[in-house]
């Protein structure tokens, strides 16, 4: 029995020697992480004029002692997007601004989606003051030109009135109302003027004719309030001596538990700065 046990322990101390002492396994050290604190400055959704050929991201640091150069990873960009592969930070200087450039090929009215990211050897992923190592944004074009201001006047809801402006785009021949009855929804719609008289819809922001559209504004007690166009009652656009230009249609303000009532709704007070139907052929609205 003794044999037995000490043959065992033999062959167990045999093998771990062999194990020590052959190039079996190698260690190799992890490359260091986390050496510096740079990020990118805020995230945000970047709407561009037509004409815009390049577009900029902050990148911000703490330690400001030495001059650095930083490699960018690009994880999403449409193929005319051209980003540099590094930004460097100067001495003494905690931002730096990486400028990328826009090709022929940036659709307007389009929206693309970029994602940028730094390596985890520069950033501090574990600390409570990192900085953000993606930077994930949109970017937009599009030609809205204010050409009119006017009053809202509502019976319906919201009721009372308030300043409104009305823009235009030649690009996709649509109006819209920006931040109409809650901040960050616009309301879209169509207008036309020929011989056989005038066009008035809303739309979404592609300019598809839509009648429900999400107000934007939510009940505290019911939720997103909607307002519903009734097209088979008169709306369009009127310009009168007596009661000056106004738009005017009827909606139909719902929530989740019902309907606050229907009621004709006015953006009246029109003043315009140019009229984009006005052609040399259509010199002026008749009423």
């Amino acid at each position: 029995m003794n044999k037995i046990k000490f043959g065992f322990l033999s062959l167990v101390v045999a093998l771990g020697l062999a194990s020590c002492n052959g190039n079996d396994y190698e260690y190799t050290p992890a490359g260091e992480t986390g050496q510096y604190n740079i990020g990118f400055t805020g995230e945000k959704n970047m709407t561009l004029g037509m004409d815009a050929n390049e577009v900029q991201v902050t990148l911000s640091r703490t330690d400001d002692s030495e001059e650095q150069t930083v490699p960018l990873k690009v994880v999403t960009a449409p193929d005319f997007v051209t980003v540099p592969e590094t930004v460097t930070f100067a001495a003494g200087q905690k931002q730096a601004v990486v400028t990328l450039t826009l090709g022929e090929g940036m659709i307007p009215c389009t929206t693309y989606r970029v994602q940028l990211a730094i390596d985890s050897k520069y950033t501090q992923p574990y600390s409570a003051e990192a900085q953000p190592a993606v930077c994930d944004f949109t970017i937009y074009k599009e030609d809205y030109e204010v050409v009119a201001t006017a009053t809202f006047v509502s019976s319906v809801a919201w009721r009372g009135s308030w300043d409104a402006d009305i823009e235009y785009s030649q690009y996709q021949n649509l109006y819209r109302i920006p931040d109409f009855i809650a901040e960050g929804t616009h309301y879209y719609f169509h207008f036309d003027v020929d011989d056989d008289g005038q066009e008035f819809w809303f739309t979404d922001a592609s300019g598809v004719h839509k009648t429900a559209i999400a107000s934007g504004y939510v009940h505290p007690s019911y939720g997103m309030m909607t307002t519903t166009i009734n097209e088979s009652k008169p709306m369009g656009y009127v310009e009168s001596e007596e009661y000056g230009n106004y738009f005017f249609w009827t909606w139909k303000v719902t929530v989740s538990a019902g309907s606050f009532g229907e009621g004709v709704q006015y953006l009246d007070a029109v003043k315009w700065t140019r009229k984009p139907w006005v052609t040399s052929e259509t010199e002026s609205l008749t009423e």
